[in-house]
């Protein structure tokens, strides 16, 4: 989380407006739904966060570090799970696969009949050019 130091007049005065769009959508949603009371609320407040952001926008910084708490907290949650989710879905599934068709792609398999591992190369001449370009 950044430190009152780190946290700019501009960002708090961004983070007052997006929140005014926000509570403004809110306060539609609720009025159409006939909930006039909680819509009149949300307008109020919008147009607080929006006065506050233009005037004084060091008095928005509790919400600006509430919520960016909050938000650090849903974005290790959402990586974890995003995470999983793939892990499981993608990287399980090809494992299993490879598994019952017993296939080696990194041959590491160990074979008794073998002498050695190493993986002879044919055709192999060492030119200037190979060396500069590698990739």
């Amino acid at each position: 989380m950044q430190t009152k130091a780190n946290i700019k007049k501009r960002d708090l005065r961004i983070f007052s407006f997006a929140l005014t769009v926000i509570l403004s959508l809110f306060s539609v949603k609720f009025c159409k739904a006939m909930n006039l009371q909680a819509g009149g609320a949300l307008l109020a407040m919008a147009l607080a966060t929006f006065f506050i952001g233009l005037f004084l926008p060091i008095l928005i910084l509790p919400v600006y570090k509430i919520l960016s708490f909050i938000g650090k907290i849903i974005g290790h949650i959402v990586t974890a799970l995003l995470l999983g989710v793939i892990f499981y879905c993608v990287f399980t599934p090809i494992s299993v696969i490879l598994r019952l068709t017993k296939k080696d792609i990194l041959r590491l398999r160990f074979e008794k009949n073998k002498t050695s591992y190493w993986i002879s190369r044919k055709n192999r001449t060492s030119k200037r050019e190979n060396l500069e370009r590698q990739y």
